[in-house]
């Protein structure tokens, strides 16, 4: 039976952030995150919050699900997570809601539009060693996503379902990204979560 730890996003909600026994703090995630053995699958629904930026500067805040993505567990320091979930990047009053997917150190790949209010289903799962298939869906508007020929090299020692600040980048040194301003995004659950794995699991949210 695994245990549980929350991940508290000090740019969510300061002065709560480590309140609880058992809590991780991260200055841009918040949410959950299962590890020991190695992680070969995951996914969850969840629906698109509907957010308000802070001001006219670039913002972004992310709702994704994905494995290996705490440097806390890769000896390397140097994860190599792979993710899709959706976001939506706001500047001057102007924002955009999308479905996206990432393999770090790649960039993140835009896929469709989505709206605030939609139900959305995402899935990641290694079908053989080193080759991947990743989905995701709109419930509401019927457009999906879906690829079952990935190659990626990826250890799998954690899995994740965050609500993240994510870093914006200008360029693509790593002196050209800074971490965002969180929007205002009110609550993202998580419903549906799921994950393979083999070896002995642990949570924290």
């Amino acid at each position: 039976m695994p245990g549980a730890r929350q991940s508290t996003s000090g740019a969510q909600a300061e002065g709560t952030a480590c309140s609880t026994p058992g809590d991780s703090c991260s200055t841009n995630w918040s949410g959950l995150e299962v590890w020991n053995g190695t992680f070969t699958g995951v996914s969850a629904d969840w629906t698109i919050p509907t957010v308000t930026p802070t001001g006219t500067a670039l913002e972004d805040s992310s709702t994704w699900i994905g494995l290996n993505g705490d440097p806390t567990f890769d000896d390397s320091y140097e994860p190599s997570p792979i993710q899709v979930g959706t976001d939506s990047p706001s500047e001057s009053g102007s924002i955009v809601y999308e479905a996206w997917y990432e393999l770090l150190p790649g960039l993140e790949i835009p896929l469709f539009e989505v709206s605030p209010g939609d139900a959305i289903q995402a899935v990641i799962n290694e079908t053989s060693p080193g080759n991947w298939q990743m989905a995701i869906g709109d419930l509401t508007s019927g457009i999906a996503w879906s690829a079952s020929d990935i190659t990626y090299d990826s250890p799998g020692l954690t899995a994740e379902w965050i609500e993240e600040a994510t870093d914006l980048c200008t360029g693509s040194a790593d002196s050209d990204c800074a971490m965002s301003q969180l929007q205002n995004f009110g609550s993202v659950k998580f419903t549906q979560i799921a994950y393979a794995h083999t070896g002995t699991d642990n949570a924290h949210d």
